[in-house]
This record gives C-alpha cells, structure tokens and sequence, in this order.
C-alpha cells in the first residue's frame, strides 16, 4: 500500500526507524494490542517487534496496559508528531550550537588559508560550492563580468545570483551576456528586464549555441564548466587566474562580441506588462 508507505516514510524521516514507524502504525490502526498481535499485523518479527515497543516507550509514543498478557497502546497520532517534532527541533538547536562552537574554535588558531597564488587551476564541485564561488567572484568584481552562457545555464545562473549581479551592476561593475539566438524566444523574467533596464548590463547574441558556461572577472579569473550541457548545478566548474588562460578566454568573448548580431526579437513579459529594450553594442 503506497499511502501506508509514505507514512512509514514520514515517520522515519521524523526519527523512528523504519521497523519502529511500521510498529506504531500497526497499533494506531489495531488499536490496543499484545506484542503477537502487533506482530503479525504488522509482519515484523517478534524480537524486532519488542525491541521497537521498548523504544516506543523510552520516546512517550505508546502506553503500556496492565493485564496478562501485557498489551500497548499508541497515543494519538496528533500528539506522537508533535512529540517527534520536537525531539528534531531540539536536535537541531543542539546541532547549531554545536556548530557554533566549532567555528569559534577554529577562528582562535591562525588562518592558514591564503588567497589563490597566480596561475592557480581549481575545479570546483557541481552544486552549491559552484555558484557560491559565482557569486564570491561577482561581490568582488569592481569593473567588468563578462558571460558566455545558453538560456538554460544563464536562466540558472540569474536566479542563483540575480542579487549579486544587481549590487554590481548598481555600484557600477559593467556586466556583458552573450546568449543564444533561442533567448529571444522566450518570456522574459522579471529579473531579467529590471537587470537590463540598467545600462550597465549589456546583451548580445549569437546565432549557434555556446558549447559551455564561461564567466570573466575584471579580465583576472575565470570560471567555466566542464561540460557543453552543464550549468553550475550540474557539473564541475573549473576555476582559474592562470594569466594566459584569462587572456585567451578574454579574446574569445570580445571576438563574439564584435560578431554582427541580429536585433533580438524579444517577447512581452506578461507579468510586467512591458517590452525589454535592450540596447547593442554596435
């Protein structure tokens, strides 16, 4: 049964087991029950089934009826989540605390973490580590950020950052996209329009689909995906100050943005009820 599954699920993600959670649903359904009659409805073994009771008990979600044989009983539903609820937020709480005391430890020993040496190479992990590393490039940023991406990985990277690259582009970090013709099909977001009613952030476009995610800091790192198809949440992002590499990548995007490129046609946003008037660099 699916929806009973969901609910051992449930139950175990609040922090019984799963043998547990199978044992107090057998009791919320059968009601007041001995140890063999939990047993065999709910298919668990004896031994296990007395183990989960024991625990059951310790954590206050079932009651004990005196009379021979001994039977047991689950506490209202209601009252069982709430009890586990708190047990986790408490956990939590420790949890934190714990964490706190870890970084105050670690910020009395002398920092050993330099910056990045010149011609460093990192490849950074997919997930989150990469668009933090975005994001830290682009709050650090203090001219230009330029971008090579598809509308899958910019749509991706825009809403991942779209703060950073407002406050940059606000205190006037000039930022540059370069993004396939099949951007100018479709609905723009409102993000997308309000980044560009800043003259500032510049568009273009090129007919072909760019072949990675490629990101420029002030012409000194790099980041690009390792991946034609990858955005930042989907594959390795390799990061670099390699002078040469930087000045290599940086001759690639300004030769594209010299390209002849067509005035986009650009759909309306129909929660903003506006037209984006992007203005190109001729």
């Amino acid at each position: 049964m699916q929806d009973k599954e969901n609910c051992i699920k449930t139950l175990a993600e609040l922090g019984v087991n799963k043998t547990q959670a199978k044992i107090f649903l057998a009791l919320v359904e059968n009601g007041t029950s001995t140890i063999r009659t939990i047993s065999n409805y709910s298919g668990v073994g004896r031994p296990e089934t007395y183990r989960a009771i024991l625990q059951l008990k310790t954590n206050g979600l079932i009651e004990t009826i005196l009379c021979t044989p001994t039977k047991y009983k689950a506490i209202p539903l209601c009252d069982a989540i709430s009890i586990l609820m708190d047990q986790k937020n408490k956990k939590i709480i420790e949890l934190k605390e714990k964490s706190e005391e870890l970084l105050k430890e670690f910020a009395k020993k002398p920092n050993e973490i330099t910056d990045a040496e010149d011609d460093t190479f990192i490849l950074v992990p997919r997930g989150q580590n990469s668009i933090n590393k975005n994001k830290e490039a682009i709050v650090k940023s203090k001219k230009k950020i330029d971008f090579i991406t598809s509308a899958k990985s910019f749509n991706q990277t825009l809403l991942s950052a779209s703060d950073e690259i407002n406050e940059a582009v606000n205190r006037g970090v000039i930022v540059r996209f370069i993004l396939d013709k099949n951007t100018r099909n479709k609905t723009l977001t409102k993000i997308f329009t309000d980044l560009c009613k800043n003259t500032r952030c510049q568009i273009k476009y090129v007919p072909h689909l760019p072949q990675a995610f490629i990101a420029i800091y002030d012409k000194k790192e790099i980041q690009m995906a390792t991946s034609e198809e990858g955005d930042l949440n989907q594959t390795p992002i390799l990061w670099s100050n390699n002078s040469v590499l930087v000045k290599v990548i940086q001759d690639y995007f300004e030769t594209t943005w010299s390209c002849t490129l067509d005035k986009p046609r650009l759909k309306e946003n129909k929660d903003t009820n506006s037209y984006l008037k992007t203005q190109l660099i001729q």
